[in-house]
């Protein structure tokens, strides 16, 4: 087989050697608390093998040697062990997903990392699932260098879940990196489409003034922008943020007009006794 994994508590003892003969292996270090590992390993009944686990006070031993040895290891082989601790990936998963699958990037397995995004894709039907793990595929594409599935998969992400602002974000990194910020604009536009049957003007006119901003700071494209920012002043939403975008890319372009409309409308919606301007 291509890829293999072997999980024994004794395999410690043989980063070494693993490192010699499999120089490319992966190697992960889950490490668990103490009392938690030792505790498990004395109530668990080995087949063969663990002559530690029988008495408290040699699991004990055994786990203090494993740590030491743990750490001479980070000495001679710096980086090449990734280590996870079991409470982190219980309290904090995505962010230790994250890290593990940087480390397999690093160590040239990210097209594993694809296969098996794709097969848990296949097997998860739910919005929920499909975001995220399209997410996780665009990250996965983005650190391989392959900016243009990168960004697919993101605005696959956040059209399958476009509750998910952070998403968004993301996707536009990537445009903007990749110089595809019209292809983002469009695709955001497209959900706004959708959304617009589900009646959700906020989040509407928050996807519509990001995707103003991307044209307006990226794209270069100043009228498309301000044609994104007078539909979010339709919609009737974010009026203050609506108003000042349009006033200040009018004023990019030299639309004098737009200019002091959209100032005269900020002033009305303030309240205040300026006077309008001429």
């Amino acid at each position: 087989t291509a890829r293999f994994i072997d999980k024994m508590p004794n395999n410690c003892m043989y980063v070494g050697l693993i490192h010699l003969i499999l120089p490319n292996a992966a190697i992960i270090d889950a490490r668990r608390h103490p009392l938690g590992c030792c505790f498990s390993c004395f109530k668990q009944h080995f087949a063969r093998g663990q002559w530690f686990s029988y008495g408290l006070e040699d699991i004990g031993r055994y786990y203090r040697d494993y740590v030491e040895l743990m750490a001479h290891v980070d000495e001679v082989l710096p980086g090449k062990v990734t280590r996870v601790f079991y409470e982190n990936v219980v309290d904090e998963t995505d962010a230790e997903v994250r890290r593990l699958r940087r480390s397999l990037l690093a160590h040239g397995d990210g097209e594993r990392l694809l296969e098996v995004l794709n097969k848990r894709l296949a097997t998860n039907p739910e919005p929920a699932s499909q975001a995220r793990l399209l997410a996780d595929m665009g990250e996965a594409l983005d650190g391989l260098g392959r900016g243009g599935e990168a960004l697919d998969a993101m605005i696959k992400a956040f059209s399958a879940m476009p509750s998910r602002v952070d998403l968004y974000e993301k996707a536009r990194e990537i445009a903007k990196r990749t110089g595809a910020t019209k292809k983002y604009v469009e695709s955001v536009e497209s959900v706004v489409d959708r959304l617009r049957r589900k009646d959700d003007p906020p989040l509407i006119a928050n996807l519509l003034m990001k995707a103003g901003e991307a044209l307006e700071q990226e794209g270069g494209d100043l009228k498309g922008a301000a044609n994104l920012y007078r539909r979010v002043e339709i919609l009737g939403e974010r009026l203050a943020e609506a108003f000042y975008a349009q006033a200040r890319v009018a004023a990019a372009i030299g639309d004098t007009a737009e200019q002091a409309r959209t100032l005269d409308k900020m002033f009305e919606l303030a309240g205040t006794d300026a006077e309008p301007t001429p």
